[in-house]
């Protein structure tokens, strides 16, 4: 195998940067032929911190003083680079999450936003599941939607490959559009933890007119006025709330997906 080329080596201090104290970049490093490869220790060496392994693929970080210089060898090593973006985005807002923010939590169980420094792997994603969090939606970049409670998302918050967890926010999610009486679609984490909270939501707009369930998510359909129909984006464990459009299908919860493992999370259900 062709091993990566090491022109320079940097001190081993590199191999050690915390994210949140230098002004560092990530990369997915991804092998453009089969006998290209490089180890951990090779790209420590050359001054690169190992985020997560995903095969030959490979997410590092590297502080922005050494960037150009490292990019410039793992292209002639063989590699393309794709950076990963600190930020979050969801339907409403961008959420910066750069300098691994840990949100304020609020209280009882609800929707989170969790980020991942890379990629989600296997292993990351075992100990989400062991906590007991339940992945409802993904977003863009590296993040999902979890339903869970603030102590089971205590209980990671504090792993380094977390880079971001905080409340699902009111300020986050679909929101109705159009005033006035009439016809609208709510979307409700749909699990074991919520069952509570769904009969609530029902009780307090009188009634769905219909209803399905479908990868942890519940879109029901009920008529109220635009007042009460936006309220529900206050409810902790409400993904969206909107206007009826009988032409547009309902927007069903999703597995995260990555270049790097475009199966993980059917190994995450």
């Amino acid at each position: 195998m062709k091993q990566f080329a090491l022109l320079t080596v940097m001190t081993a201090s590199l191999a050690f940067l915390v994210l949140s104290a230098t002004a560092e970049s990530k990369f997915i490093l991804e092998p453009r032929h089969n006998n290209v490869s490089a180890t951990r220790d090779q790209l420590q060496a050359a001054g690169a911190r190992v985020l997560a392994t995903y095969g030959s693929a490979h997410a590092v970080t590297i502080s922005d003083a050494a960037r150009e210089g490292f990019l410039h060898r793992t292209t002639v090593a063989g590699f393309d680079a794709r950076e990963l973006e600190d930020y979050i985005d969801t339907p409403k807002k961008r959420i910066d999450s750069r300098g691994r923010v840990r949100a304020l939590l609020s209280q009882g169980p609800g929707l989170f936003i969790l980020q991942f420094v890379a990629p989600l792997t296997p292993e990351w994603a075992t100990i989400v599941n062991d906590a007991g969090l339940e992945g409802v939606e993904s977003l863009h970049e590296r993040a999902m939607i979890v339903v869970g409670t603030d102590a089971q998302v205590e209980s990671i918050a504090s792993h380094d490959w977390i880079q971001y967890a905080g409340p699902y926010l009111p300020e986050h999610k679909f929101a109705p559009f159009a005033p006035g009486q009439g016809e609208y679609v709510v979307m409700i984490a749909d699990t074991s933890v919520t069952a509570g909270a769904i009969d609530d939501i029902e009780r307090r707009i009188g009634g769905f007119l219909t209803r399905s369930s479908y990868h942890r998510m519940l879109t029901a359909r009920f008529r109220s006025s635009f007042g009460l129909a936006n309220s529900l984006l206050n409810e902790r464990t409400c993904l969206a709330s909107r206007r009826s459009f009988r032409r547009s299908p309902p927007m069903n919860g999703k597995h995260l997906h990555s270049r790097a493992q475009p199966q993980l999370l059917e190994e995450t259900t």
